[in-house]
């Protein structure tokens, strides 16, 4: 199987993988994934080079030893989980959706949880709000929006909530509602720490006053967290092709306000009838990019590493769009599927 086939099903299966391959010096070539507490290694480099890679959550291209390493973190979208089904979920459920979270939404009311109420939700859970936490299983890192109907509900949310690793946690409700649900998490024995991973009163200050506009509070709130926590994070589903034979183009390094994100990605066919897929920024530099890896299908290598100035102008826009990448190509083939 391709080894980015194997990256795909454990970010399908696990939510994250981490790939990494050595791109120079010893060991070139040796590869390592790493999801959910597994780890395979491919190649030469033994347990003992890779000992403590799986930690890296992040893409860089690194030394280790006498060699040069370059590591992808790839991570499905964002889970939401939003508890209650009302007005401002139902409104929140759109914009997260659109925002390019995958949104489940929880009621203990079947008519508050249909389909036509939540088109935009992945999935739509019917349940009292204390055993779904024994019955579903909730993503790690995943985004809570606690958006009941009542105190005791959202109480019930919240101290469960606080057991599971989140990345954001909110809880709607006016601040004396908040002040007394913080003393009630004390009281049951939850720490300073614990509590103050709470968003609450949730979403950021905007002065909203309607569904949508608190919806949008809450959203644009959720969105700074992800950008901020999940920065260089990659996503697999570029590899849901079936050709075999192709070149992986990736933006490792940055700078300047260069239109590729450092993580962007980009598949370019050798069958060119089949063309690419992704993008490392369009412009110039992606063209120059291209041609650079057709003319790798040609030349007895798996690896190349090239930088490309944006700061050129473009001949055909006469725009610039300045900064500069750095681009590492791997090289796969039919032979590769093996592994």
């Amino acid at each position: 199987m391709d080894i980015n086939k194997k990256v795909y099903e454990n970010v399908e299966n696990r939510g994250h993988c981490l790939s990494a391959v050595v791109i120079s010096g010893v060991y070139q070539g040796s590869r390592m994934i790493s999801a959910g507490g597994k780890t395979e290694i491919f190649g030469d480099a033994g347990q003992d080079f890779w000992n403590g890679c799986e930690n890296v959550k992040s893409t860089d291209i690194c030394k280790i030893k006498s060699s040069t390493v370059f590591f992808k973190y790839f991570s499905s979208h964002p889970k939401l989980y939003i508890f209650g089904g009302g007005h401002v979920a139902r409104e929140l459920c759109k914009i997260c959706a659109m925002c390019g979270f995958s949104v489940t939404v929880i009621d203990d009311r079947e008519e508050f949880v249909t389909k036509e109420r939540f088109e935009d939700a992945e999935k739509r859970v019917c349940c009292d709000f204390e055993s779904v936490f024994d019955k579903q299983n909730f993503a790690e890192d995943a985004y809570f929006a606690v958006l009941t109907r009542g105190h005791s509900y959202d109480q019930a949310c919240i101290e469960n909530i606080l057991k599971l690793p989140a990345a954001y946690v909110g809880m709607i409700g006016s601040r004396k509602k908040v002040v007394h649900s913080f003393g009630l998490l004390k009281n049951s024995g939850f720490s300073g720490e614990d509590i103050s991973r709470i968003n609450s009163p949730i979403g950021l200050e905007i002065g909203a006053k309607t569904p949508a506009e608190i919806a949008v509070s809450i959203a644009a709130q959720m969105i700074q967290v992800k950008n901020t926590q999940r920065k260089n994070i990659l996503d697999a589903s570029l590899f849901k092709y079936d050709e075999t034979n192709y070149i992986l183009l990736t933006v490792a390094e940055k700078e300047g306000s260069s239109p590729a994100e450092k993580g962007a990605m980009m598949v370019v066919f050798e069958d060119r009838t089949k063309g690419a897929v992704g993008t490392v920024g369009g412009g110039n530099a992606e063209f120059m990019a291209v041609k650079r890896a057709y003319k790798l299908f040609d030349e007895n290598k798996e690896f190349y590493v090239g930088e490309y100035d944006m700061d050129k102008e473009d001949s055909n826009t006469k725009m610039v769009c300045g900064g500069r990448v750095k681009i590492v190509f791997e090289k796969f083939s039919e032979a590769d599927a093996g592994i």
